[in-house]
């Protein structure tokens, strides 16, 4: 008769890491919300290529701005500067399971989604950046499973 014998051990200090880590995920949050106010400055720093490009000004814009000290072509969003600010500055509220990037700015909502009573094109200015989910995704299991991938998603966020 043969014998057959399995060893099986247990690593109890991943265990115990994991089960910490999943009680909160404020540090992973925080590089998600830290990672879309990235998105959004390249966006503005980019006229918007990274929504697909933002539609030029028009002509009657172009003669306000010029006519009152801003310059009369680019940038694009940015006269006074405050909308930028505004997006950038936006507040991060974490929880331990939870974010949310507010902007408040009376006018953006009328960047983001355009206005037909005032023709004002769609200049989208907050949005999810292609990839975002999956990388947040792995961010908050290595943030569960500290070994797993750690080095490599930290060289993904900024």
């Amino acid at each position: 008769m043969s014998t057959v014998s399995i060893k099986v051990t247990v690593d109890y200090d991943s265990i115990t890491a994991a089960r910490k880590n999943m009680g909160s995920y404020r540090a992973p949050l925080q590089e998600g919300v830290n990672y879309l106010r990235t998105a959004f400055q390249q966006n503005f720093d980019s006229q918007g290529m990274m929504v697909g490009g933002w539609q030029p000004l028009s002509p009657f814009t172009s003669a306000w701005r010029a006519r009152n000290g801003y310059p009369p072509v680019a940038p694009i969003l940015v006269n006074n500067g405050s909308l930028r600010a505004a997006v950038l500055a936006g507040r991060g509220d974490i929880s331990a399971k939870d974010a949310r990037l507010t902007i408040t700015n009376r006018v953006a909502k009328f960047h983001q989604y355009g206005s037909t009573k005032t023709r004002l094109p769609q200049r989208e200015i907050v949005f999810e950046p292609p990839g975002f989910a999956q990388l947040m995704a792995r961010r908050i299991r290595a943030h569960i499973m500290p070994n797993t991938f750690t080095a490599d998603l930290r060289a993904l966020f900024p």
